[in-house]
């Protein structure tokens, strides 16, 4: 739980601590990277619940410098049971800056115009089977509770 500085939404307690759970003698650096990674991925669980807690969102996207790890974006996509689109391009945000630009400036006539802008995304579709997430979450949850 990587509560350095507390934890956000939705639990919003400034007094939350990061913790590391379940660690043994067997445990490795590898673990600790891979555990890292998953608590994004429960993170945007939690955050995707908060926002639409009737199940209402099919996807979600991501850019950044962490789409690039196939691992977390497949692990989000089954830890949410969402439909995750992945920018390729590392940080699509200067370009979203520049056809918000040439929208200003009359390049592009509409809003709906620049949705159909064409960039490369990767798609991660759910893979896991929801019982096996969801024992995962509740496990993450019971982390969150402990250092809440």
């Amino acid at each position: 739980v990587p509560a350095f500085a507390g934890l956000g939404a939705p639990y919003w307690n400034a007094q939350a601590r990061a913790a590391i759970l379940g660690l043994t003698a067997a445990s490795t650096r590898a673990h600790i990277i891979r555990a890292g990674l998953e608590s994004i991925s429960y993170q945007v669980r939690d955050v995707v619940s908060m926002m639409a807690p009737e199940g209402e969102v099919k996807s979600i996207n991501g850019d950044g410098g962490p789409t690039a790890n196939g691992f977390l974006m497949q692990f989000t996509s089954d830890i949410t049971g969402l439909e995750v689109k992945a920018a390729r391009m590392k940080n699509i945000s200067p370009l979203g800056a520049a056809l918000c630009g040439a929208l200003g400036m009359g390049g592009y006539e509409s809003p709906e115009e620049l949705e159909r802008v064409p960039f490369d995304t990767m798609t991660y579709r759910p893979a896991m089977q929801r019982s096996e997430a969801g024992r995962m979450y509740e496990g993450w949850k019971e982390a969150v509770e402990r250092v809440l």
